[in-house]
């Protein structure tokens, strides 16, 4: 019996690992704070974010992050709500668009 729970937990951990790869796959990917550049449609203040497009991908996390100052920081899987959001990106450009002028 405690194999098998041993199995499902290494099942587990897998799929969370892939699951991050796969979100911070690219160079456009880290975290950010919603609520600093004015996207009202994110739930949260500091999300994962990946840019796709003219959209950000984001998630939430509910309960733990690790290695919060990381660049890559690390949600598991089922601990977080995600969501897409093209005003976020919006206001992020608008944002780097301002900081580059002279």
């Amino acid at each position: 019996m405690v194999r098998i729970a041993s199995y499902g937990f290494g099942i587990y951990l897998l799929i969370c690992a892939v699951n991050h790869w796969w979100f911070f796959r690219g160079e456009d990917a880290g975290y950010a704070s919603a609520e600093a550049v004015g996207a009202t449609d994110v739930p949260c203040d500091i999300a994962l974010v990946r840019v796709d497009g003219d959209a950000i991908d984001f998630r939430c996390p509910s309960t733990v992050i690790f290695n919060g100052l990381y660049s890559a920081p690390f949600v598991p899987w089922l601990e977080y709500t995600s969501g897409r959001s093209v005003e976020f990106k919006t206001k992020v450009d608008e944002m780097m668009r301002e900081a580059s002028r002279p």
